[in-house]
């Protein structure tokens, strides 16, 4: 980690998290030194148009250009998968 750079932990319970319409209402973003950044809400969903874990400015400060959409995960456990994914 770099010096004056630090981390903060939020922690939600399941009474945000159990519920997808509470959870879909929670965003994050985190942004880099060159006018890029990555947004979503706690639930995965993309909500906005402007949410994805890799939007690019390819001419800072304008030009932003959303080049990773989303991953969809899945957890295989012996013969069964849980997918942890959200599509809407």
């Amino acid at each position: 980690m770099r010096e004056g750079l630090g981390t903060a932990a939020v922690d939600f319970g399941p009474d945000v998290c159990g519920d997808l319409s509470a959870a879909e209402r929670r965003e994050w973003l985190v942004t880099n030194s060159i006018a890029g950044h990555t947004s979503g809400t706690i639930a995965g969903t993309l909500t906005r148009r402007y949410h994805g874990l890799l939007i690019a400015s390819l001419r800072p400060p304008l030009g932003r250009v959303l080049m990773f959409t989303k991953v969809d995960e899945t957890v295989t456990y012996g013969p069964r998968s849980h997918p942890l994914f959200v599509n809407r």
